[in-house]
């Protein structure tokens, strides 16, 4: 009886351990912004490159109280150590500790700082500090004994499953307004064997020559059908006025542009 009810009570705490531990894939934020998704030491991570952003992610906790937050960030002792950097956010506080400057070779763990959480959902944000950081994940625990460093780590058994959060998108990008139709147009068209891309020379505001998509399929009498214009179509533009292209680094990118912002709700309150 004895040793079944020291059985049942090491099951608790370890069930108590667990919930009170998690941790979060950065590869699995809802909104990684233009940081990119690499393969570094057989591990999916978030890459910076030379991202002015911040990927951030909702999560939960089940019991309030005063959590360790861990981050596991790769640092290049033979190359420029130290200089990969990023901090990590709960909340929208930014934690203390620059991690990324443990000096071992790859991915290590490091505990960046501590927040008091109440149950329900957080805020998790990934700061850069320094270009081509890599964050792998981040670890919160109750757990002041806890070292994620020390022999075979089970993170695994930690993983939180990210709830998607809804949200809306605001922009700044100019709005078209409708083109005007010119008499004799040029029309320009693409197509394979069941659908075709027409684009309509038309004339924008300013008298400017602008040209229209619209679409047909080829019916089944092999005539082809006009689709419904374009007008509800969700189609997203990169916009700058003055924009470049750099090609310096692995990944090109585009500098310049703008981006469109994520507004959620977060226990209530609105964060972009």
């Amino acid at each position: 009886m004895k040793k079944l009810l020291l059985t049942l009570v090491c099951a608790a705490l370890a069930a108590s351990s667990f919930s009170q531990t998690l941790l979060i894939e950065s590869e699995d934020f809802q909104f990684p912004c233009d940081w990119s998704t690499t393969v570094q030491s057989k591990r999916k991570v978030l890459s910076s490159g030379t991202s002015k952003s911040s990927p951030t992610a909702v999560f939960a906790v089940k019991k309030a109280g005063s959590y360790n937050v861990w981050t596991s960030v790769m640092d290049f002792p033979k190359d420029r150590p130290g200089t990969r950097t990023c901090k990590i956010a709960v909340d929208g506080k930014t934690l203390p500790v620059v991690a990324g400057k443990h000096g071992q070779d790859g991915f290590m763990w490091e505990l960046v700082g501590k927040v008091d959480l109440d149950a329900g959902e957080h805020l998790l944000t990934i700061v850069k500090m320094a270009d081509y950081c890599r964050n792998d994940a981040v670890l919160l625990t109750m757990d002041d004994k806890l070292d994620p460093n020390a022999g075979e780590f089970p993170r695994n058994k930690f993983k939180q499953k990210l709830r998607a959060v809804e949200c809306t998108y605001r922009d700044e990008f100019p709005r078209q307004k409708p083109l005007k139709e010119i008499s004799s147009p040029k029309k320009f068209s693409v197509q394979n064997a069941d659908i075709k891309m027409i684009f309509t020379e038309k004339r924008d505001e300013n008298g400017q020559t602008a040209y229209e998509r619209s679409a047909e399929i080829l019916g089944k009498d092999g005539k082809w059908v006009a689709l419904p214009p374009f007008s509800d179509e969700c189609y997203f533009m990169l916009y700058a006025n003055k924009i470049k292209l750099s090609d310096s680094t692995y990944f090109p990118s585009w500098r310049g542009g703008q981006l469109a912002k994520a507004q959620i709700q977060v226990n209530g309150k609105s964060v972009e």
